[in-house]
């Protein structure tokens, strides 16, 4: 099982679980929601992909368990960094899942 692997999918999938779901936590948080997150259907269909395409992938390049592995880790950080960001949750997003496919193609899964 390669650890590196399975971290930069676990980045590419909270990225995404971040897409979908900061409009839903934003809203109950009370905290401001930028013009690409709010009522946009889009971006939350994308961002599911990206988390799902994340943790298929994984299956793929480890074992058939890491598919756990890497959805824990992505929604423990998506977690995490909306709590922490707040607001800057929005930008950390596309970073984080662009950030995430520059690596993947960088050491070639």
């Amino acid at each position: 099982m390669n650890w590196l692997n399975l971290f930069i999918l676990g980045v590419i999938a909270s990225g995404g679980f971040i897409a979908s779901t900061y409009e839903t936590i934003a809203s109950r948080k009370m905290l401001p929601i930028g013009k690409y997150f709010s009522k946009n259907g889009a971006l939350t269909i994308i961002g599911g992909f990206i988390t799902m395409g994340a943790i298929v992938t994984s299956v793929f390049v480890n074992p058939w368990w890491s598919i756990i592995l890497v959805f824990i880790f992505a929604w423990v950080v998506n977690q995490l960094l909306i709590m922490s960001f707040k607001s800057l949750a929005q930008f950390v997003s596309p970073i984080l899942v662009i950030l995430g496919i520059i690596t993947l193609l960088i050491y070639n899964l």
